[in-house]
């Protein structure tokens, strides 16, 4: 299954939360690695924006060797879409990129489902 994590830096209540360091991992890197955790996921893509504003965030993606796909800031439904036509996923789970306590138990059951 493919998940597609949602993720941009240009949040108005917290700018570029996906870059806090918590315990000397990002917060995308920590989401990243509890999606790993999940036996049902396949493969993981950050679908962030073509803005400037994600310039780090896509540095971070490209040196940490995570899969990333850059779409419009403000139509994610079509970013998501495009991302997943990118990876020739009929279907997808999409997961927030501030997620950093997301149960890969979980994403499993919900699968199953």
């Amino acid at each position: 299954m493919l998940c597609i994590l949602q993720s941009r830096l240009s949040s108005k209540r917290f700018p570029g939360k996906m870059m806090k360091v918590i315990k000397d991992k990002t917060l995308i890197e920590l989401v990243v690695n509890r999606l790993k955790q999940s036996k049902k996921i396949s493969k993981i893509v950050v679908a962030t924006s073509i803005n400037k504003t994600d310039k780090k965030l896509l540095s971070l993606l490209k040196k940490k060797k995570i899969l990333f796909f850059k779409g419009s800031l403000n139509n994610v439904a079509a970013r998501l879409h495009s991302a997943a036509k990118k990876y020739n996923a009929k279907k997808f789970i999409r997961i927030s990129g501030d997620s950093p306590l997301i149960d890969p138990k979980l994403i499993e059951r919900i699968i199953n489902f």
